[in-house]
């Protein structure tokens, strides 16, 4: 008994070697013409299954192995740039706060100083 798919299979086999082989029949000429069209067939199969693969990876919504490591190595070179500027902005900080510092500080001191004057005037017009 045989598979359903078999005699497909079998008769175009059978098809393509009287077309390619004819009448004649020499086993040299049949191999060589067999295994081109085993080649071609299988050829054609792949490209068949590759682009079906392709379209079906796509409609999913899935990324190939090529784009994963584009990205990887994007973001290796993003995180370099973020370290060493964050390096750059901490000794940026690191100053600023330290002025921020000094002028608050200053700030803090010159309100005092400003209001011992307007207490000593409002309380010398209370005076008089």
């Amino acid at each position: 008994m045989t598979k359903p798919g078999a005699n497909d299979l079998f008769g175009s086999l059978k098809a393509y070697a009287t077309r390619v082989l004819g009448d004649e029949i020499n086993p040299e000429k049949s191999a060589a013409a067999m295994s081109g069209w085993l080649k071609e067939s299988g050829d054609a199969l792949r490209d068949k299954v590759e682009k079906e693969v392709e379209r079906t990876v796509k409609r999913l919504g899935l990324a190939k192995q090529s784009e994963v490591s584009a990205l990887r190595k994007e973001v290796a070179a993003l995180r370099r740039d973020i370290s060493g500027k964050s390096e750059k902005v901490t000794a940026k900080k690191s100053a600023s706060t330290k002025s921020a510092v000094k002028k608050t500080a200053a700030k803090k001191a010159a309100p005092k100083k400003s209001a011992k004057k307007a207490t000593s005037k409002s309380s010398s017009k209370v005076g008089k």
